[in-house]
């Protein structure tokens, strides 16, 4: 793409082709079997479901239980519901991981967390919170 030809004339910076091969849209694009991100965009457009799931698998998000459906908008778009039937690692849910932080920082048991990824993250922020707690580090705003 010519940037002066786009109208991108006052844009300071433009990725060259090797630079756009190596960026993670680069690689999205390669993972798709897409030539260029006008055929992305106009796929996302055409074929909401495929682009979401070509996503979910790009990012290698995964589902503890599978979802029946990628995209039900039987009740109309702005009602849309996504991965219907699907379930999130409990441990991947937000406020779970933030109660465990916070558990972890003040030394406090944190019941099971074999599921965890990175278990060794845990004993690092107890470390953290040993050294700091005292301190008088506010945790408020951190992990509340």
């Amino acid at each position: 793409m010519d940037p002066e030809a786009a109208g991108l004339d006052n844009i300071a910076w433009y990725p060259d082709s090797k630079v756009r091969a190596r960026s993670r849209l680069g690689a999205f694009l390669k993972f798709c079997d897409l030539a260029s991100c006008e055929e992305l965009y106009k796929r996302s457009i055409d074929n909401i479901a495929w682009f979401t799931g070509r996503l979910l698998a790009f990012l290698q998000i995964r589902f503890d239980t599978a979802y029946k459906r990628i995209l039900d908008v039987s009740k109309g778009f702005p009602w849309a519901r996504w991965c219907v039937g699907g379930g999130l690692p409990r441990t991947r849910n937000s406020k779970v991981l933030r109660r465990m932080i916070r558990s972890a920082y003040l030394g406090e048991d944190l019941g099971d967390v074999s599921v965890l990824e990175n278990p060794e993250a845990i004993a690092a922020i107890r470390e953290a919170g040993a050294r700091t707690g005292s301190t008088g580090v506010p945790l408020a705003g951190l992990c509340e």
